[in-house]
C-alpha cells in the first residue's frame, strides 16, 4: 500500500490495489505548491518481496503567445 502525506502529516492520497497475482499500488499526484511531502510504503507481510519505482517529474508548461486572426 502507498500513502502520501503533507508536511503537517495530513493524508493526501493512498492506494491499495492489491489483487491476487498483481501486487501494484499507484498514486499519480501533482503538488499544488512547493513544500515537504512524504511517501509511505506498507507491506502486507514482512517477507512481501516487493519494490516500487518512485518518479518525481517536473511539470512541463508551455505558454504560447496569442496571435489575433483577421
Amino acid at each position: 500500500m502507498l500513502s502520501l502525506w503533507d508536511g503537517a502529516l495530513r493524508l493526501l492520497a493512498k492506494n491499495d490495489d492489491y489483487l491476487p497475482g498483481s501486487r501494484a499500488s499507484q498514486i499519480l499526484w501533482t503538488a499544488p505548491a512547493t513544500g515537504d511531502y512524504y511517501v509511505m510504503v506498507t507491506a502486507y507481510s514482512v517477507n512481501a518481496g516487493f519494490h516500487y519505482d518512485l518518479e518525481i517529474q517536473p511539470v512541463q508548461r508551455t505558454f504560447l503567445p496569442l496571435t489575433p486572426r483577421s
